[in-house]
């Protein structure tokens, strides 16, 4: 990724992209607040310990993001006390694979996408049908 500042307003290039994402911010810019969702992959193919710190770095080097990183856990261990305040976050990346989420996070995630909130999905193509119908629309 590129970043480049020009009186005042800094651009993110997105390379690979078609066509080129350009995204600028001017003066008087507050940071997007994002939040990178990991903690499983269902098989050796994502490797979310090593593509989470990467993905952190990249979007905090831009000087656009501020980056938090939740850790969901396993689809078998205990989601009593994993209740994230989606709400706070402009964008989740979601970097979690693993099986179907608990009716209640689910819903709730339904609802953060529903009402606008940003998704970037670093996930197998099949894991938006796992956590809801909402992300395949």
């Amino acid at each position: 990724m590129a970043i480049e500042v020009k009186d005042e307003t800094r651009w993110l290039d997105v390379p690979g992209s078609r066509p080129l994402l350009r995204c600028g911010v001017s003066r008087g810019w507050q940071t997007i607040r994002v939040v990178i969702i990991d903690g499983q992959s269902a098989g050796t193919y994502h490797n979310w310990r090593l593509t989470t710190p990467v993905l952190k770095k990249e979007l905090e080097e831009t000087g656009l993001f501020e980056v938090s990183v939740l850790a969901a856990p396993p689809s078998d261990g205990d989601f009593s006390n994993f209740k994230p305040e989606l709400s706070r976050y402009r964008v989740i990346v979601m970097n979690y694979d693993g099986p179907t989420w608990p009716a209640e996070l689910r819903a709730q995630f339904e609802q953060y996408v529903a009402a606008g909130g940003g998704l970037v999905m670093c996930t197998p193509p099949t894991m938006p049908f796992r956590i809801g119908p909402l992300t395949t629309k």
